[in-house]
């Protein structure tokens, strides 16, 4: 994928509302969401949308949302089997 690429919105995302900010391998991006939306005790603060089967999954999130999902991840990567 082309640098010039990765700074465009890709085509499949449907939500031009939130700030983009990335995109990875044509199948996940994530923006900035045009206002804070209450979460729990929390509020999210990006979206970050997957596309799995021309299907776009959409995941509203905050840092201590990403901090957990970082720690998963940390578990695959690191998992030695």
């Amino acid at each position: 994928m082309k640098e010039s690429e990765i700074m465009q919105r890709p085509t499949w995302c449907p939500h031009n509302n939130c700030n983009y900010l990335r995109q990875v391998q044509d199948a996940a991006c994530v923006g900035l969401l045009p206002k804070p939306e209450p979460h729990d005790d929390d509020w999210n603060t990006h979206r970050l949308c997957l596309r799995v089967n021309g299907d776009v999954f959409d995941l509203q999130v905050n840092k201590t949302d990403c901090w957990w999902l970082t720690s998963l991840l940390d578990t695959v990567r690191g998992d030695a089997n």
